[in-house]
C-alpha cells in the first residue's frame, strides 16, 4: 500500500496525466489477485501498512483475507477516481465499503475518505441526490464516533508532552528501550489517526456545500461553507490564496 501511494503521488506528465496512478492501481490489483488466489489456501502476507492497522484479535485467516481485500479495493478505487477510469474506481469502492462500514471503529478515516469520494463522483455527474446520500452518511458516521474518538484524541494530545519526556528518560535509563516509549508512540499514532478523521470530515462539509450550491439551496450551502472555513481556520489547514 505504501509503495502504491508513493507511485500515485508522483508528478504526472501533462501528455500522459494518469500513468503513475495507473501503475499504482495495477500494483494493487496484482496484490489483490494474489490474495484472491490464496483465499482458500494459506494466509496472505500483509505489508507493513496493512499489518499496522489490524484490529486486535483478528487472527482468523478468513477475516484477515477479507480485511486485506477491502483495504486493497478501497485504495484501488480512490486512485482510479483520480483518473478517467471512474466506473472501475466506483466499482472498487462499492466492493470495499460494506466491510469498511462493518469495521468502522478501526478504519474510520478511510471510510470517510471513501464516502467522500463517492459523493464527489456523484456530484461531478450531477447526480445530486445520490451525492447527498453518500455525504450525509459520512456526516452521520463522523457524528456517531466524534464523542468517543474526540475525547480520546484530546486527552492524548494533553498527555503527549509529558509522555514524550517520560519516554525519553525511561529509554535513556533502559538503554534505549522502554514501555513508556511504546506508549508514547501509540499516543502519537492515535492522535494522527483522529487528525485524519477530522481532515476528511472537513472535506465532507466542503463537498456538502458544493452539492447544495449546485442544487440551488443557497442557505444550506452557506451553512456548510461557513463550517468548512471555520474548521480550516481552527486546524490551520488552508491557503490564504484560496480564501
Amino acid at each position: 500500500l505504501q509503495e502504491a501511494k508513493r507511485i500515485a503521488s508522483q508528478e504526472e506528465d501533462e501528455e500522459r496525466p494518469y500513468d503513475h496512478k495507473y501503475a499504482a492501481a495495477d500494483l494493487l490489483k496484482e496484490e489483490l489477485a494474489r490474495l484472491e488466489s490464496h483465499e482458500h489456501g494459506k494466509e496472505p502476507t500483509l505489508d507493513q501498512d496493512q499489518a499496522s492497522t489490524s484490529p486486535s484479535g483478528s487472527t482468523d485467516e478468513h477475516d484477515v483475507a477479507l480485511r486485506s481485500k477491502a483495504l486493497l479495493q478501497s485504495r484501488i478505487g480512490l486512485i482510479l477516481l483520480e483518473t478517467d477510469l471512474l466506473a472501475e474506481g466506483q466499482q472498487a469502492l462499492e466492493s470495499a465499503l460494506p466491510w469498511l462500514e462493518q469495521h468502522q471503529d478501526h478504519h474510520l478515516a478511510l471510510l470517510l475518505e471513501c464516502l467522500n469520494a463517492m459523493g464527489a463522483l456523484c456530484s461531478g455527474r450531477a447526480e445530486l441526490d445520490d451525492a447527498l446520500t453518500w455525504l450525509s452518511k459520512s456526516e452521520a458516521v463522523y457524528s456517531k464516533h466524534r464523542g468517543r474518538w474526540g475525547r480520546a484524541a484530546s486527552a492524548h494530545r494533553q498527555q503527549q508532552g509529558d509522555a514524550s519526556a517520560s519516554a525519553a528518560a525511561a529509554a535513556t535509563a533502559a538503554g534505549g528501550s522502554s514501555s513508556a516509549a511504546d506508549d508514547s508512540a501509540a499516543t502519537s499514532s492515535s492522535s494522527r489517526t483522529w487528525d485524519d478523521v477530522e481532515t476528511n470530515f472537513t472535506s465532507t462539509l466542503f463537498y456538502m456545500a458544493q452539492v447544495h450550491g449546485h442544487a440551488m439551496r443557497k442557505s444550506e450551502s452557506a451553512i456548510y461553507c461557513a463550517a468548512t472555513l471555520q474548521r480550516q481556520l481552527q486546524s490551520k489547514q488552508y491557503k490564504l490564496s484560496e480564501w
